[in-house]
């Protein structure tokens, strides 16, 4: 039934029905996973002024589903517009692009504030790469108790890669004083 709506929509123009078009051919929601309609689908609602799509159609091209595969330009490019228009999300991965020189040139600093800002509307994956900066002083000043203190808020909302880091920072005494016992538990929470 979804399906039969979101194609209902996408056909009388909808920006959000092409979107949603997208969606279920990409995930097989009422019909069978295809990724080239998929693909098809977000570019349509992309043209339409979708700024979700955008970020969706990036993705399509970084793993090369339904597109040929670009890992550079094209999802630097359409990251880089819907953060522009405000998708928290596409400026996470618009500072992935940033922190690994992928589609623009390398800068850190800049990878580092755009985390900084998707910190500030609660993604755990910005506040994750944060951390990551302060560990390794990518972009920033290193500070190993800052990136633990982020390491730790994260790995209390669940997200087990928080978990392995921590643990790491636990059994060497990075930014925290050393207690195996302590990485041990938080290796148990990722396994």
């Amino acid at each position: 039934m979804t399906f039969h709506w979101c194609e209902k929509s996408a056909n009388n123009g909808s920006i959000i029905g092409k979107f949603y078009l997208g969606y279920c051919y990409e995930f097989g929601i009422g019909i069978m996973s295809n990724e080239k309609k998929s693909a098809y689908w977000y570019n349509e609602a992309t043209k339409s002024g979708n700024t979700t799509a955008k970020l969706y159609l990036a993705n399509c091209y970084r793993l090369g589903k339904g597109v040929d595969k670009d890992e550079i330009k094209a999802p630097f490019e359409l990251y880089r517009e819907a953060a522009k228009k405000g998708h928290d999300l596409a400026k996470c991965d618009l500072a992935d692009c940033y922190q690994n020189g992928k589609g623009v040139e390398k800068d850190e600093r800049k990878a580092f504030e755009l985390y900084k800002e998707t910190v500030a509307k609660g993604y755990d994956w910005a506040k994750f790469k944060l951390a990551e900066c302060y560990q390794n002083g990518k972009g920033v000043e290193k500070d190993e108790k800052k990136a633990v203190v982020l390491y730790e808020e994260v790995a209390n909302d669940g997200y087990i890669w928080a978990c392995n880091k921590l643990g790491d920072c636990y059994q060497n005494g990075k930014g925290v004083e050393k207690d195996e016992r302590k990485a041990f538990e938080l290796y148990n929470k990722v396994s």
